[in-house]
């Protein structure tokens, strides 16, 4: 509550979702989210990802060496020296309107060179 997406309100239904006195939990894990790198798309599918701080991986297949052949890349090119020529922002894991918004502000009409103006 009180934070931009959160309901105003919380479902009377949540106040029966609760851990159980005593309970216990096969593990527990705890994530550093400071120590997680971006992440950043090498090639034409969400699944060629890679961290920011990576290279562009050898291809596995001739499928991969096709899809970095067409994006103009090269193995063990690090990722931060390809230099942006294009962008796309957007999400296929359900992000919110508000996460785009977000984005779009840091952007902040900025444009590439070579950017699409049309769709």
């Amino acid at each position: 509550m009180g934070r931009p997406g959160a309901p105003a309100q919380i479902p009377d239904r949540w106040a029966s979702l609760h851990t159980d006195d005593g309970a216990s939990f096969d593990r527990e894990v705890v994530v550093d989210a400071g120590a997680i790198s971006p992440m950043v798309t090498w090639g034409t599918t969400p699944g060629m990802v890679v961290q920011v701080t990576d290279a562009v991986p050898e291809p596995a297949s001739d499928q991969g060496r096709a899809r970095a052949d067409y994006m103009g890349l090269q193995a063990g090119t690090p990722i931060r020296e390809i230099k942006l020529d294009r962008v796309f922002i957007g999400s296929c894991t359900n992000s919110r309107i508000g996460d785009l918004r977000a984005a779009a502000e840091v952007v902040g009409g900025r444009r590439s060179p070579t950017a699409c103006t049309r769709w």
